[in-house]
């Protein structure tokens, strides 16, 4: 029974990925768009 166990994990390991997510594409976050990078750029000098 253990050996079932085993196949089923690498056959899940070894599927492809679905393909919504072979879709998606990368978006860059932007960090300088957001308050807490505001307020370390303003008040950077005193940290």
């Amino acid at each position: 029974m253990p050996r079932l166990v085993a196949s089923r994990r690498q056959a899940e390991v070894r599927a492809p990925l679905p393909a919504a997510h072979a879709a998606t594409r990368y978006a860059r976050h932007a960090p300088e768009r957001t308050l807490l990078y505001a307020l370390v750029e303003a008040h950077y000098p005193d940290f």
